[in-house]
């Protein structure tokens, strides 16, 4: 019979790990390991649904950028590229206020000098709004295959717990079965 350790005696909850091979844990060891690990893996899940919410968000409003900047014909088209400048910044502040910034400089249709838009200006606008939304795809496609892998990884934490789980059931009934003999 293996010795228990005093300080092992004492307490009342179950060992994590095994009392014959002190670097090996019990089922419920491993039960509340991949309970965690699952719990962890649905928290990168939600975030990378998140992720992918804001980032539509954020795609919709520089649409709406880019087809204010296809018939800007007056200042209300100016305050409608304002106001989704402001949806984008509800998505992502740091984002909202690089588009600001970039779209007020000189040579872009914020920039207000004179009040008149000439064809360059809308056209760099049209551009740099065309390459942030290119830049944006990237990113969502990367989170995607992102998201693809730990759902593998979650999947892989499911069918380990199941595994465990027969195991463990399968443990108990021989236990079971012996005990009637």
């Amino acid at each position: 019979m293996p010795q228990i350790h005093p300080a092992m005696r004492t307490t009342t909850a179950p060992s994590l790990l095994d009392s014959a091979n002190r670097n090996a844990l019990t089922g419920e060891g491993m039960m509340m390991y991949l309970s965690a690990r699952l719990s962890s893996l649905d928290d990168q899940i939600n975030g990378v649904f998140q992720k992918q919410k804001n980032i539509e968000g954020v795609r919709k409003a520089l649409m709406k950028i880019q087809n204010e900047l296809d018939k800007l014909d007056d200042d209300k088209g100016k305050k409608n590229i304002k106001a989704a400048i402001e949806e984008v910044k509800s998505y992502d502040p740091k984002l909202g206020a690089q588009l600001e910034k970039d779209l007020s400089e000189k040579g872009q249709i914020m920039f207000i000098a004179d009040g008149l838009h000439y064809t360059a200006e809308v056209g760099a606008s049209r551009e740099y709004v065309g390459n942030m939304m290119k830049q944006l795809e990237s990113s969502a496609q990367l989170e995607m295959i992102g998201l693809q892998s730990t759902m593998s990884a979650r999947q892989t934490a499911i069918q380990l717990s199941t595994n465990l789980i027969s195991a463990l059931n399968k443990g108990t009934d021989a236990i079971a079965a012996n005990v009637g003999r």
